[in-house]
C-alpha cells in the first residue's frame, strides 16, 4: 500500500506563502469527487493566465475525453471500442456543490477541507479514472501537474486515497475484464519505467481491437529480379543487376499485401515487448485472443528485420493510417510508435507540451466485471450492448388497423444491463457504479419500467460498496411499491418486492494479506453475491 506521508502524491495542493500552488503538483483524487482546493487555487491564479494548473484544468474541463489529443482512452477490445466512452464523457467538469455531499447527486458522503458555499460551481471528477500529466509551456521542468484518479470505493489501510497503482479494486476489475496487471507498475519507485510498462499493458487491448477488422492489407511496391516479369520493368536497376545478361529481368509491381509498414510496426512492437522477459511474456500471453493475434502478425510479417526498426517507425510517422474503416489501426499505430520510440508517457522524457495520459471508464469496468462474475457463478446472462446494438429491445408497438396482428413499428429502444436466468426464474438487473444511497429517482423508474416490459415482477440494482451488512460481504435491501389511489400508507404496500439492491463489498478487510489475500476475499464475496441473487430468484418462484 502507498505511504502518502513520504510520497509526493497528495490528496490536496501545497501552497507558497502567497497562496499560489507549489509545483510540481502530484495530486491524488477519486472518481466523482469534488476538488474544492483546486477550484480555490484557480481563482487565485486569475492574474496569471499561463499558470500551469490553470492550463491543465482548462484543457480537461468540460471537454469530451475522446477529443483530447495525447490521451489513450479505454475500453479497447473487439466488442467495446471507444464508443463505450460516450462522446460527452468528460474528465473534469463543474458541478454544483451540495453541502455535506460529493460530486454525485444525492450523495451524502462527507468531504474533507473547507466547504464552499452551497450551490457554488466546483471542479469535480467523473466516472473516468486513470493518470494524466501535463508539461508546462512556461517552465523547463516537465510534468508540472500530474493527476491520479482512482476508484472512490477503495481506500488504503489508513482510510486514505490510494493512487491507481495501489488501487486493488481497480486493478482487480482490470485483471478480470481487460487482463491488465495494473499493480506491476510503480510510479513512485520508477516513474519512467512505469509509464512505458503501462503503455505496454495497453498493447494487447489495442491489438485485439484492431485485429477484429482482420489483418490490415495495403498496396506496396515490391521489387523483383527473375525470369518471369509481371510488372513495370526497371531499366536502370536491370542494367545494374543483370549485366552481363543472365536471363532475369528487374521489375516492380504493386501488391495488396498483409506485410506492410503498419503490420511491420506491430511486429516490431511485439518483439520489443517480448524482449522484456517474463513481464513481456505476461503481456503477450494475457489471453488466448492475444496469443492468436500475435501469432498471426508474426506469420504475415515474413520480411521482419530487427535492424529496420528505426526506418519502420519513421515511415509510419510519415504515413499514418487514414481510412475511416481502420480507425482502430490508426490508434494502434500511435501506441506502437510511443512504445518503440522509448518516449512512453513519461513527463521527464518528452519535449511535447500539452496533456497526456491513460484513462479507463470505471462505470463500464464495473458493468463488464459483473458480467464476468455472473457467468462464472453459473447464472444465465444476456448482456445487451447499447453501443454495438447487440440484443436491442423495444418497450412497445403501436397497433395499426383492426386486425389482431396489425402492429406497427416497435417503439422505445432499450438496453437493460442484464437479463438474468436464475434456476428457471427470469430477472432484469442494472449495474450502478455508485453507492446505494445515491440510487434513486430516475434509477428506480428505469428498472421498474424494465420489469414491466420483461414481465419479471422484480428488478435488481447491483452496486459496489464498503463494509456492507452484518456479514461484511453482501448487502440486500427490498423495496415495495405503493398501490391504489389512496394516500401512501403501509396498508397500501404491495406484498411482493418490486426492487432489490444488492451490494458487493469491494473494500480491504486485511491489508497484511496483500493483494493475493484481497483477490481471495473477492472470490468469496462473489460467491455470496451470486447466492443472494439465487435466493431472490427462489423467493420469486414461490
Amino acid at each position: 500500500m502507498t505511504d502518502t506521508t513520504r510520497s509526493p502524491w497528495l490528496p490536496h495542493l501545497t501552497h507558497e506563502r502567497d497562496g499560489s500552488a507549489t509545483y510540481p503538483i502530484r495530486y491524488l483524487a477519486t472518481d466523482n469527487e469534488f476538488l474544492p482546493d483546486i477550484t480555490s487555487a484557480l481563482r487565485s491564479a486569475n492574474d496569471e493566465p499561463r499558470d500551469p494548473l490553470a492550463l491543465f484544468v482548462d484543457t480537461l474541463l468540460n471537454k469530451p475525453a475522446v477529443d483530447i489529443d495525447g490521451l489513450f482512452v479505454l475500453p479497447k477490445n473487439p466488442e467495446h471500442g471507444t464508443e463505450d466512452i460516450t462522446d460527452d464523457e468528460y474528465i473534469l467538469e463543474n458541478r454544483r456543490w451540495k453541502k455535506g455531499g460529493t460530486a454525485e447527486s444525492e450523495n451524502n458522503d462527507d468531504n474533507s477541507g473547507d466547504e464552499p458555499a452551497n450551490g457554488m460551481l466546483v471542479l469535480s471528477t467523473t466516472n473516468l479514472v486513470g493518470i494524466i500529466y501535463s508539461r508546462s509551456a512556461r517552465e523547463r521542468t516537465a510534468g508540472d501537474v500530474q493527476l491520479s484518479i482512482s476508484s472512490r470505493f477503495f481506500r488504503d489501510e489508513r482510510g486514505d486515497i490510494a493512487p491507481i497503482w495501489h488501487d486493488w479494486f481497480l486493478a482487480y476489475m482490470m485483471q478480470r475484464v481487460l487482463h491488465v496487471n495494473l499493480l506491476s507498475v510503480d510510479f513512485e519507485g520508477s516513474p519512467e519505467r512505469a509509464w512505458r510498462q503501462l503503455l505496454m499493458w495497453m498493447f494487447p487491448l489495442y491489438l485485439n481491437n484492431a485485429m477484429s477488422k482482420g489483418v490490415l492489407h495495403q498496396y506496396e511496391r515490391r521489387e523483383y529480379n527473375d525470369s518471369n516479369p509481371r510488372g513495370r520493368i526497371d531499366i536502370a536497376r536491370h542494367i545494374r543487376e543483370n549485366t552481363p545478361f543472365l536471363g532475369t529481368v528487374a521489375y516492380s509491381r504493386r501488391e495488396y499485401d498483409a506485410d506492410n509498414p503498419v503490420t511491420e510496426l506491430i511486429r516490431h512492437t511485439i518483439e520489443a515487448i517480448a524482449a522484456n522477459g517474463r513481464f513481456g511474456s505476461d503481456i503477450l500471453h494475457n489471453s488466448s485472443e492475444t496469443i492468436r493475434h500475435v501469432e498471426e502478425i508474426r506469420r504475415v510479417t515474413q520480411r521482419y528485420e530487427q535492424a529496420e526498426r528505426q526506418r519502420i517507425v519513421q515511415e509510419n510517422l510519415k504515413r499514418p493510417v487514414r481510412h475511416a474503416f481502420y480507425d482502430e489501426y490508426r490508434e494502434l499505430q500511435s501506441l506502437c510508435i510511443a512504445i518503440l520510440s522509448h518516449r512512453g508517457l513519461d513527463p521527464s522524457d518528452t519535449k511535447e507540451k500539452g496533456v497526456h495520459g491513460i484513462l479507463f471508464d470505471c462505470a463500464w469496468l464495473w458493468e463488464e466485471y459483473l458480467n464476468v462474475v455472473l457467468r462464472e457463478q453459473g447464472i444465465g446472462v444476456i448482456h445487451p450492448q447499447n453501443k454495438t446494438g447487440t440484443h436491442a429491445y423495444h418497450f412497445m408497438t403501436r397497433v395499426e388497423g383492426t386486425d389482431d396482428h396489425a402492429v406497427g413499428k416497435p417503439l422505445g429502444l432499450i438496453y437493460p444491463d442484464y437479463l438474468l436466468s436464475v434456476d428457471g426464474v427470469n430477472l432484469v438487473a442494472d449495474a450502478k457504479y455508485k453507492p446505494e444511497q445515491n440510487i434513486g429517482g430516475r434509477d428506480y423508474m428505469q428498472v421498474i419500467a424494465y420489469t414491466a416490459r420483461f414481465g419479471t415482477g422484480s428488478g435488481l440494482y447491483l452496486y459496489p460498496g464498503s463494509d456492507l451488512g452484518a456479514g461484511g460481504s453482501v448487502d440486500v435491501c427490498e423495496y415495495l411499491l405503493f398501490g391504489g389511489f389512496e394516500r401512501e400508507r403501509e396498508s397500501n404496500l404491495r406484498e411482493e418486492p418490486a426492487l432489490y439492491t444488492v451490494g458487493l463489498d469491494v473494500s480491504v478487510k486485511d491489508c497484511s494479506a496483500g493483494y493475493r489475500g484481497y483477490v481471495a476475499s473477492m472470490h468469496e464475496h462473489e460467491r455470496k453475491f451470486a447466492e443472494e441473487i439465487r435466493r431472490i430468484a427462489q423467493n420469486r418462484h414461490r
